[in-house]
């Protein structure tokens, strides 16, 4: 890995902790009571990500979505090892599916980011819900996964229209070129 792309990662990773401190400015200046939920704030973390997994070489997905993650773990409450394997999946997820099919258009993105952003939610609440004391005790039912698919809907849906509407302007943040070029062999 050259030295510019190196420091690409790091650009990269300044503008993750600068949306996610955004996101948290925005969620302190609107919440009227202490612990009150955003359903439709979108992930900004994973708009980036969905972002720049459609436009960067196959190559260099691994190395963006991973430092996306470390920065997210430092501004989560959320397990890492959850955080981790989410974004794991991501990148795997949209690796696998840039074999497939063409994904740069409009409507590619937007449909991986509404999945993307739900399945992270959806995986975090069920993480979450799995560790707590009241559902190891009572166990696994069918009807919590709609729940949870049903929570995960409003920032789902914001998450994947940011990506409609800023996806490419997300992609060409200053700084993130290098990661675009071909590595030569």
């Amino acid at each position: 890995m050259t030295g510019s792309r190196v420091l690409s990662l790091g650009v990269l990773a300044f503008w993750c902790a600068f949306f996610l401190s955004l996101q948290l400015v925005l969620v302190y200046r609107m919440q009227p009571t202490p612990g009150a939920q955003y359903p439709w704030m979108p992930d900004l973390t994973i708009a980036l990500a969905v972002a720049l997994a459609v436009r960067v070489p196959r190559p260099e997905i691994l190395p963006a979505i991973l430092v996306l993650a470390l920065v997210r773990v430092a501004f989560s409450t959320d397990p890492p090892a959850v955080i981790l394997a989410a974004f794991l999946a991501v990148s795997i997820f949209v690796a696998g599916l840039r074999q497939a099919i063409e994904v740069n258009g409009i409507l590619p993105r937007t449909l991986i980011a509404f999945l993307c952003a739900a399945g992270m939610s959806v995986w975090g609440r069920w993480v979450l819900q799995a560790r707590s004391r009241e559902w190891v005790g009572s166990g696994w039912v069918a009807s919590d996964t709609g729940e949870l698919f049903r929570a995960a809907l409003p920032g789902a849906v914001t998450t994947c229209l940011l990506v409609g509407l800023c996806g490419v302007a997300l992609a060409q943040l200053p700084g993130l070129s290098p990661l675009y070029r071909r590595p030569k062999i």
